[in-house]
């Protein structure tokens, strides 16, 4: 009963009357119609350090441009990002608002409609990874009848490492769990703006005319996410929830900008999480031209 309430509330907090009535003619668009295929978004807290690594990743692997949501941070964002936004492929938004998460995806949703044909809403901790030598991009190309695609965590571990090294996040966490770990079932979600009605959270979507996204094997999301079997079909999400000891705590003591943050800082949680059955270099290939790119970038910027 208190599940059905909290969903009537967000739906009346979230649905856009206006987006609703233009939703058939927004459905209509193709990919022709827009200057970006794919975009991501992002909110982050005080994490501009890792910034870097996760554009030129994204980069690389299909993703426009990138939403970037400052959730009040006191680093140096908007230093590092300047490159990227004077490059025209970030944009900046000043979002301070406290546990906002699931508002500032509704903002990017109306913020992307006309700009891109997908969205994917993730975080600083999440990679998006295409298998089979495609870029996510490429592989989206099979899934534009759909409104949306749900992809699974993979959820990396520290690796043994207690202490913050030198080196790339997906240089230095090389473990992850089981496919059938149960916090796999977890998914992020890549959509087409123009056929969502709202985000009740930061995991999943509901569209208009209760068209239902789809899983990376394009089988229909019927169950809730956390009650259907995990899919590494064609593209996941890598997980890197803890890094290392150090940068798990330090991160929930200075507050991130995700949702529900407060409830992430303890012992428990760390080791529920840590998962490092198996190892996996897949991300190898990406680590020598991410640094490269970076240097670049940076030396382009001074």
């Amino acid at each position: 009963m208190l599940q059905k309430v909290k969903a009537s509330v967000k739906k009346i907090i979230f649905f856009d009357l206006h987006r609703w009535i233009n939703s058939k003619n927004l459905a209509k668009k193709t990919p022709s119609d827009f200057k970006n295929y794919l975009s991501a978004a992002l909110m982050i807290k005080n994490e501009a350090e890792y910034l870097p690594e996760w554009l030129e990743y994204h980069l690389l692997v299909g993703v426009d441009k990138f939403y970037i949501y400052d959730n009040d941070s006191t680093d140096r964002l908007k230093d590092v990002l300047r490159p990227y936004i004077e490059a025209g492929i970030a944009e900046y938004i000043y979002y301070p608002k406290k546990q906002s998460q699931t508002y500032m995806c509704n903002d990017a949703i109306k913020k992307a409609q006309d700009e891109t044909y997908w969205l994917a809403i993730i975080d600083t901790d999440e990679f998006i990874v295409p298998k089979n030598g495609l870029k996510i991009s490429e592989i989206l190309k099979n899934y534009e009848s759909y409104p949306g695609v749900e992809l699974n965590w993979l959820l990396y571990g520290d690796s043994g490492q207690t202490k913050k090294t030198e080196g790339l996040i997906i240089e230095r966490f090389t473990h992850h769990a089981k496919l059938d770990e149960p916090r796999n079932r977890h998914v992020k979600t890549i959509s087409n703006p123009r056929k969502v009605a709202y985000i009740p959270s930061p995991h999943n979507a509901v569209y208009f005319n209760k068209q239902r996204s789809v899983n990376t094997a394009k089988v229909e999301n019927k169950l809730p996410f956390l009650k259907r079997v995990a899919c590494f079909d064609q593209m996941y999400i890598a997980h890197y929830f803890t890094r290392s000891r150090e940068e798990y705590f330090k991160r929930r003591k200075q507050g991130p900008a995700t949702q529900g943050a407060n409830l992430y800082g303890s012992e428990e949680i760390y080791r529920l999480q840590n998962k490092n059955d198996i190892e996996d270099l897949i991300m190898e290939k990406y680590v020598s031209i991410i640094k490269t790119n970076i240097a670049l970038r940076m030396d382009n910027n001074k």
